[in-house]
């Protein structure tokens, strides 16, 4: 949805005003910190297996999760050392594409009722587990109102954990707390759901760290903005 490399936290946490974070403690999430979680969701970067490797990851987040009044534990589970880049690729593959299942799919349509449409009589209208539901058809009419063009690979499923962290970050960094306020409500109310799968499969390891900091943070941020 945006160059990822641009707004990574390493290069701007670098000059960011800490104090500046310190003064929204419990009143706003900021925009990097969404921007980062979501980096957690996305196929590993080298510019991301660095941030771990070297303990930047964890210092972000310990710092992040400090500030909001959140308990830092789940910082414990990002360190990792030797061939930090290939154990990365091979947990991220193992947990969410397989090639065989089962394997997380973090996809907002997938953990809720396809649709609430009371006129549709198609068979999965009132299952779970289908792509393109109705989360999925209000995150591209958001991207659209917004000029925002996704990424091929993202077509089949706008409504990703990390579209939707970053459209987050987007929306903080914008400062429109009502929208921020309704988003949080409307579409980041599926955490708990993902991050407990995430920790089942993943055996407690670097991504259920990160997918319980997600549901933390956002749930902290829902708190805050009600």
């Amino acid at each position: 949805m945006r160059d990822r490399g641009r707004e990574r936290w390493p290069r701007s946490a670098r000059t960011a005003d800490m104090s500046e974070l310190g003064s929204r403690h419990r009143k706003q999430v900021p925009a990097q910190t969404y921007a980062q979680l979501s980096e957690f969701f996305k196929e590993p970067s080298a510019d991301f297996a660095d941030d771990v490797a070297s303990g930047r990851l964890a210092r972000f987040f310990h710092e992040q999760l400090r500030l909001l009044g959140l308990d830092p534990a789940p910082c414990s589970g990002l360190a990792m050392e030797a061939d930090v880049g290939a154990r990365l690729r091979h947990e991220y593959r193992r947990l969410f594409h397989g090639p065989l299942p089962p394997y997380v799919v973090p996809v907002e349509s997938a953990y809720k009722t396809w649709t609430d449409d009371p006129g549709c009589q198609l068979p999965l209208a009132r299952r779970k587990g289908f792509l393109m539901g109705d989360a999925a058809v209000d995150m591209n009419r958001r991207y659209r109102q917004d000029g925002i063009c996704l990424p091929d690979e993202f077509s089949s499923m706008p409504d990703h954990i990390s579209l939707e962290l970053e459209y987050m970050s987007l929306l903080s960094q914008r400062g429109d707390h009502d929208v921020c306020r309704e988003f949080l409500t409307r579409h980041l109310d599926w955490l708990a759901d993902l991050a407990a799968e995430v920790d089942a499969m993943g055996h407690g390891g670097f991504y259920a760290s990160g997918a319980r900091m997600a549901q933390a943070i956002v749930d902290c941020a829902r708190r805050c903005a009600g």
